[in-house]
């Protein structure tokens, strides 16, 4: 999922697996935008494990998943679900989520 100007969501079971219970599996990784994206509209992108790289450890014991990215040489500020660069920005993104602009943002 790409935040960018902003998402609200919420990751409920479904309602069948609510009631009866189980193992669900899931895995999710949150990534940093740089500055020139951090508005961008948001969007929702599924990789299924498949298309994930593997890699396996010298013995052939243990296969993990290879994830990376570039690093962005930026300044990187946070505040509770809030990821931005500078804390003006913060409390801008705090602002746009209390007052209901969050996600409706147009760059």
């Amino acid at each position: 999922m790409t935040a960018g100007a902003g998402v609200v969501h919420s990751e409920m079971p479904e309602a069948e697996f609510a009631r009866t219970g189980g193992r669900l599996h899931g895995f999710q990784v949150w990534v940093n935008l740089p500055r020139r994206d951090k508005m961008i509209h948001p969007c929702y992108q599924e990789i299924p494990s498949a298309q994930i790289p593997t890699t396996t450890s010298v013995d052939g014991q243990v296969t993990v998943k290879v994830i990376a990215g570039r690093p962005l040489h930026e300044p990187v500020v946070r505040y509770g679900p809030f990821v931005m660069n500078t804390e003006a920005e913060i409390r801008q993104a705090i602002n746009d989520y209390q007052s209901g602009r969050m996600g409706a943002i147009t760059v």
